[in-house]
């Protein structure tokens, strides 16, 4: 009886280690994700069935019904974090797509979550680094509330949304057309660096305006153990002629929880933004939204506590404001009281680009700290090169 028992407690042992081992090997040599490991079948556009490893959004109408072993390998990458008592990195990307997303297992149990392109605007839905969207249906880290959307943080025991889906806009002096990011000419996606410890994407896309010829490239980088990511925006003149144009980057990012602006109030290195507010981007160099309660809207301090910021690296912007709208500001005597709008954005006017001249635009993107001494949100030092 005793021998018996022995020889099953190895086989047991044995298969356990086989499964593992198998596990280990499908997400390093296969690229199966914690995002990925799914099949979707769907009701195929010519009839029949079809069936995906992503589930677009555009594609969910036609869900079936899911296969899914996220989940063993969601186990597996907090596994790897506990046992090597440091983050890891996990990427997710359709190359020709251009969308996914990137996880950041931590030691302690919790997570950050990165999604770009997941998510639709007024003209569809955008492919390359557009930060945007939600995990993929099977994902077992996906929140029912959606706070893992665009960029979600996990605590241990629950998900809180820290930015949203970003506003994006291009614009060439004296025309009319403004660009949104589903409008731009999709290219091409790389994945230009893949480790436990740093992420780097790119994405390219085109645009014509009125025979101007605007190339984009977008680049991400994540590293481990960091809570933001830096976004560097490229455009290149590709036509005969000089353009000027003008560049936002905003959001409501509904620091939180996802759907409700309501507690977010601004911050930044001189104390809270109550009010619409035009910030100098000379004077101050980063800003963000803190989920603490805004006083001048008649709100208590009874919020998650959870804060962003974004820092503009380079070149300095020529306006950034906090608003109800990210389309008008400013008036300096309404509070940030809009239950869904309140936004930041960052523009640069009357950049000039003379043919075959590049420029960057380039922006931190994070999660910033309730600092104990002060009581007031700090964010994290950004490194960059």
């Amino acid at each position: 009886m005793k021998k018996r028992f022995i020889r099953i407690f190895v086989c047991v042992v044995v298969v356990v280690h086989i499964a593992m081992a198998s596990v280990f090997i499908s997400h390093e040599v296969f690229n199966f994700t914690s995002s990925n490991s799914a099949l979707y079948f769907l009701h195929g556009k010519f009839g029949g069935i079809e069936i995906k490893r992503d589930l677009l959004i555009e594609d969910a109408h036609r869900l079936i019904f899911t296969l899914d072993a996220n989940c063993v390998f969601n186990w597996l990458m907090k596994g790897l974090a506990i046992a090597r008592q440091k983050p890891l990195l996990e990427l997710t990307w359709n190359t020709k797509e251009g969308t996914g997303g990137i996880k950041q297992f931590r030691a302690d149990g919790t997570m950050l979550v990165l999604s770009f392109s997941r998510s639709r605007d007024s003209d569809g839905r955008p492919k390359g680094l557009f930060l945007g969207g939600d995990l993929p249906y099977g994902d077992i880290s996906r929140a029912e509330s959606q706070d893992t959307s665009g960029f979600g943080y996990y605590d241990g025991e629950d998900w809180y949304h820290i930015w949203c889906a970003s506003n994006e806009a291009f614009k060439l002096s004296g025309k009319k057309r403004t660009v949104v990011p589903s409008t731009w000419r999709f290219l091409k996606s790389r994945v230009l660096k893949n480790t436990k410890e740093e992420v780097i994407l790119e994405s390219e896309h085109e645009v014509e305006l009125n025979g101007n010829k605007i190339n984009m490239k977008r680049f991400v980088s994540f590293k481990a153990g960091e809570d933001y990511f830096l976004l560097r925006v490229r455009f290149t003149n590709l036509g005969t002629k000089p353009i000027t144009y003008g560049y936002a980057w905003g959001d409501e990012p509904w620091v939180g929880h996802y759907g409700a602006s309501k507690g977010d109030v601004g911050w930044y290195d001189d104390g809270l933004i109550q009010n619409e507010m035009l910030l100098s981007p000379v004077r101050h160099k980063y800003a963000g939204y803190w989920d603490y309660g805004n006083e001048a809207a008649g709100e208590d301090h009874n919020f998650s506590g959870y804060a962003n910021f974004v820092e503009w690296l380079y070149p300095t912007p020529s306006l950034v404001f906090f608003s109800n709208s990210i389309e008008n500001c400013c008036s300096e005597t309404t509070p940030l009281a809009s239950e869904q709008n309140r936004v930041i954005n960052i523009v640069w006017l009357n950049q000039l680009l003379l043919p075959g001249e590049s420029r960057d635009h380039i922006l931190a993107i994070g999660m910033a700290t309730v600092d104990p001494k002060t009581g007031m949100p700090k964010k994290p030092k950004v490194s960059f090169d």
